[in-house]
């Protein structure tokens, strides 16, 4: 009777955990890019209206479906996606794009979500 305690508790725990990473996983890694995001704005000087890049010329595009099949999956796109969703990254006219430093300074939910403090 004790084994099977045992061994039922085991398997709860393993649950416990395997539903943990399913949650947490995804959102690590969509923190991680959204950093990555925001570094490639700066590095590419992409902050003002003035220097907006298009997504192409920042390398967040997102790819086709060929170019995505063997490869692990790109969370970039999908954090651009999420900042430009909070407003904080931000379309020209012309179709470019650039980070508004002012917004990411002021936005709570992003600054805890990629630990950009």
């Amino acid at each position: 009777m004790g084994d099977q305690v045992s061994a039922t508790l085991a398997v709860i725990i393993l649950l416990v955990v395997l539903v943990g990473a399913v949650y947490y996983i995804p959102r690590f890694l969509v923190g991680r890019a959204v950093k990555k995001v925001v570094a490639i704005f700066r590095k590419a000087g992409a902050t003002s209206p003035q220097t907006a890049k298009s997504l192409d010329e920042l390398g967040l595009a997102p790819k086709s479906y060929a170019q995505r099949m063997f490869r692990t999956r790109d969370y970039k796109p999908y954090a651009a996606r999420l900042l430009g969703q909070a407003e904080i990254m931000r379309a020209t006219e012309e179709g470019k794009v650039y980070l508004s430093e002012e917004a990411l300074a002021n936005s709570p939910q992003v600054k805890k979500f990629a630990r950009m403090d």
